[in-house]
């Protein structure tokens, strides 16, 4: 996940996986930012326009796995 601290957009990379996963980002107090739905990819772009600068948690959640990520966003 990069870059960090980001401004307006996040690259995340899974390597050589390809998968149906979810990414939600949700602000320090757990309320939920973004929600986004990916099907069978290993890679992607997420725009990050309509969030303001700040600390954010971004959740990433697969069939059996869930892994979080501290981000900041800083323009």
């Amino acid at each position: 996940v990069g870059p960090n601290p980001a401004n307006d957009i996040l690259n995340f990379n899974l390597g050589n996986v390809s998968a149906d996963f979810t990414i939600d980002i949700t602000d320090i107090t757990g309320r939920i930012i973004l929600t986004k739905a990916f099907e069978n990819v290993n890679q992607d772009v997420i725009s990050l326009n309509e969030i303001s600068n700040g600390s954010y948690v971004i959740r990433f959640t697969s069939e059996n796995k869930t892994t979080h990520r501290n981000i900041i966003i800083a323009r």
